[in-house]
């Protein structure tokens, strides 16, 4: 008898010939859990891609390539609940380093890009508080 370690079990097809592209990204989730899953509809995605200037295929480190519609199912799915990248390998047919590397490189990405109107916001928020606990107190 030996002992399968979670990460050496393969639930990913040879090849990847399920991952999720821009044809067959709509059939991939049921509608029913769709926002569940994702915390968005299935109308709301290629305007969040289009919204955040997501590239149609993006280039990661190690040459790792993703289309869009992964990259933003990936990071929106990891969002939307705590769960294992084992966890999420069969859904995306990835294994769960390359599911790491396209989360962390879409991240850093969006940051990179909408870093500075995110900090920008923040400050904003914050001296509306600040306003507000003055304004109490």
């Amino acid at each position: 008898d030996a002992v399968v370690r979670p990460y050496a079990q393969n639930f990913v097809t040879e090849w990847g010939v399920n991952r999720i592209t821009r044809d067959n990204w709509t059939a991939k989730f049921p509608s029913q859990l769709y926002e569940t899953l994702f915390r968005f509809s299935k109308s709301d995605i290629p305007l969040l891609i289009a919204s955040l200037e997501l590239p149609a295929v993006l280039h990661f480190e190690n040459r790792y390539q993703s289309n869009s519609y992964e990259a933003i199912h990936i990071v929106l799915r990891r969002l939307a609940a705590p769960c294992r990248w084992l966890d999420l390998s069969m859904e995306f047919d990835l294994r769960p380093q390359y599911l790491s590397i396209i989360f962390n490189g879409t991240v850093m990405l969006l940051f990179q890009k909408w870093g500075n109107f995110i900090r920008s916001k923040s400050v904003l928020v914050k001296n509306i508080i600040l306003v507000f606990v003055f304004i109490e107190s």
